[in-house]
């Protein structure tokens, strides 16, 4: 843990009454974050003087053991329903408490945090393999996200991985997703479950969106009339993507969802998934990165 001293010189100072685990509030001239020590979580994200990029339920459920509904949720290791009953959806990650291991001023006005999370800090229930977890959170102009998932054990393990970004939009209605175009997806709505499609031209949403996209290595963006922004999500390690809004009849089933709250949000994920997985060796690593920045238009 950086002591007081190195986390005022790079303007992190950490939260530890509001919520039920500390936060650390982020903030430079050139942008602003929190994040959650637990779930390697980053609750919001906004350039300076700029309105939040990121998206956080009025519902969401801050306890321990549960998943915060929002900002970038951390799936690790595997993605969606667990293989085994009892176990969290969408892995562990997400309801561990990480460790602060580093901050650090960089050049430009950005800060760096590295948050870290072993197999010894996960519930043996949850956890039967040996790990270790990296996430740098680079807060800045733009929001970067990386992943380092070390292999610390004596046998091949398969991850799968999505930093699951929710972000702040005017209307999902209004908004058009650019640079899928061409792409095969899998699609997971109730109405389609497991069809093979590919998209053509710009995505939009008119109903529940829950795809995959399989193989996407380019960037995507999100074009926002109402707010005259373009949100840009590049990313490297990373070939499939995944677009996500409830809409009407799951947003009404899910306790720490608003029944109305599917018009303010849109997850675009950065993941390793469906042909995706990443088999690591012993003493390996895979590394998964996430690049967030917004233009305003004129």
């Amino acid at each position: 843990m950086p002591d007081e001293k190195t986390l005022a010189a790079c303007g992190v100072t950490i939260d530890s009454t509001t919520l039920p685990f500390p936060v650390l509030n982020v903030e430079n001239c050139a942008g602003n974050a929190k994040i959650s020590l637990y779930g390697g979580h980053v609750l919001s994200y906004a350039p300076a003087g700029e309105r939040p990029v990121l998206w956080m339920s009025s519902k969401s459920v801050f306890e321990p053991g549960k998943a915060i509904r929002g900002g970038v949720p951390v799936c690790w290791p595997w993605f969606g329903a667990a293989a085994e009953p009892g176990l969290p959806a969408h892995g562990f990650a997400r309801v561990s408490m990480w460790k602060l291991a580093q901050v650090k001023k960089l050049a430009g006005d950005a800060t760096s945090v590295v948050l870290s999370l072993d197999d010894s800090d996960c519930d043996p229930a949850l956890c039967s393999i040996k790990f270790h977890l990296e996430l740098r959170v680079t807060v800045g102009s733009v929001l970067e996200l990386e992943l380092r998932a070390v292999n610390t054990g004596s046998s091949v393990e398969t991850y799968q991985a999505a930093l699951h970004t929710y972000f702040s939009v005017s209307e999902a209605e209004k908004i058009s997703i650019h640079g899928l175009d061409n792409v095969p997806y899998t699609d997971k709505a109730p109405e389609f479950a497991g069809s093979r499609c590919v998209q053509y031209g710009d995505l939009e949403i008119d109903r529940e969106i829950d795809r995959v996209f399989c193989p996407s290595a380019g960037s995507v963006s999100v074009s926002d009339p109402e707010f005259r922004r373009t949100i840009r999500v590049e990313k490297c390690g990373s070939y499939s993507t995944v677009v996500w809004n409830p809409w009407i009849a799951k947003s009404r089933a899910m306790a720490d969802f608003g029944d109305n709250e599917y018009h303010r949000m849109l997850c675009v994920e950065c993941a390793n998934v469906f042909d995706d997985v990443r088999e690591v060796v012993p003493g390996d690593m895979s590394v998964m990165t996430q690049k967030i920045s917004v233009e305003k238009w004129d």
